[in-house]
C-alpha cells in the first residue's frame, strides 16, 4: 500500500520546478512576449499584431498576464491553507490577497476598469489625469489602501515567520504597481511606454508567484517533516512498533545473561 502511494508522490516531486525554475521561465516568457511586440510592430503583418500587441487587450500578453495572475491566486489560496492552520489572521490575510490576485486576473481579460471609468465620469469630485481619463485609479488606490489597512496586522504576522520571501513579494508588488499605476499615469499624460508597463507588470507578477511559491514550498516541508515525526512517535508507541516499549523484555534478558 505504502508504494502505491509513494510513486506518484515521487513522480510529482520529479517534475515539479524549482522556484528559480520557475522564476526564470516565467521572466524568458515575459522577455519573449515584450520581444514580439516589437517585431509585430515592425514587420506589416496583421496575424502578428493582432496576437501580440502589448496594447491589444484580445492578445496573448493579456491572456498570459491574466493567467500569470490566476497563478498567483491559487498559490496564495494554498499557502493561506496552511498558514490558517497556525496563525488564522495570517490566513485570512493570505486569502484576501488571493482574492485581488483573481479579480486583477478577471480585469486583464474583461477590463472591468473600463466601465468603471465610464460610471464615474458623472462625478466631479473625482481626481482625473491628462486628458480627464485614469479615474479608476484614484478609486484602486483608495480602495487598495483600505484592505491593506484592513489585513496589515495578519500580514506582519505572516512577515514575522517569512521575513525573507515576504521581502521579495514586496519587491515584486512594487514592480507591479510601478507598470500598472505609475506607467498608466505617463500613459495619460501623453506619453506611451506600453511595452515598459507591460514588461514591468508580468515581471512584477513573475516575482510574486516565485516568492508565494517559495513559501509554499517551505512551508509544505515543515509539514512534511512534523507528519513524518508523528507519524514515528505513533511506530514507537504500537506493539512490537520497535520503540521503547519493545526494548525492557531485550533488557530484562540481557541482565539474566549478566
Amino acid at each position: 500500500m505504502s508504494s502505491k502511494v509513494t510513486a506518484p508522490v515521487q513522480t510529482l516531486n520529479m517534475i515539479r520546478p524549482s522556484p528559480q525554475r520557475l522564476l526564470v521561465v516565467l521572466l524568458v516568457v515575459a522577455a519573449f512576449l515584450a520581444v514580439m511586440h516589437v517585431v509585430a510592430n515592425v514587420v506589416n503583418i496583421e496575424y502578428v499584431q493582432a496576437h501580440f500587441d502589448l496594447n491589444e487587450e484580445k492578445s496573448i500578453p493579456t491572456w498570459w498576464s491574466s493567467v500569470q495572475l490566476g497563478l498567483l491566486g491559487v498559490l496564495l489560496l494554498l499557502v493561506a491553507r496552511m498558514e490558517s492552520i497556525r496563525d488564522r489572521r495570517a490566513g485570512r490575510a493570505l486569502n484576501v490577497g488571493a482574492a485581488m490576485a483573481f479579480y486583477f486576473s478577471l480585469d486583464e481579460v474583461a477590463t472591468l476598469h473600463e466601465p468603471l471609468e465610464l460610471a464615474l465620469d458623472r462625478f466631479e469630485f473625482v481626481p482625473r489625469f491628462g486628458e480627464g481619463k485614469g479615474h479608476w485609479m484614484a478609486i484602486y488606490a483608495v480602495a487598495g489602501l483600505v484592505v491593506l489597512l484592513l489585513i496589515l496586522p495578519g500580514l506582519l504576522s505572516f512577515s514575522r515567520k517569512h521575513t525573507g520571501n515576504a521581502i521579495r513579494f514586496l519587491i515584486g508588488a512594487g514592480i507591479f504597481v510601478l507598470g500598472g499605476v505609475g506607467v498608466e499615469f505617463l500613459y495619460y499624460q501623453g506619453y506611451t511606454y506600453v511595452i515598459l508597463e507591460e514588461t514591468l507588470e508580468m515581471g512584477g507578477v513573475a516575482v510574486m508567484v516565485w516568492a508565494t511559491y517559495r513559501v509554499l514550498e517551505e512551508t509544505t516541508l515543515v509539514f512534511s517533516v512534523a507528519d513524518d515525526s508523528l507519524a514515528g512517535r505513533r511506530r514507537s508507541q504500537e506493539p512490537g512498533g520497535g520503540g521503547r516499549e519493545s526494548n525492557p523484555p531485550e533488557t530484562e534478558s540481557a541482565s539474566h545473561r549478566f
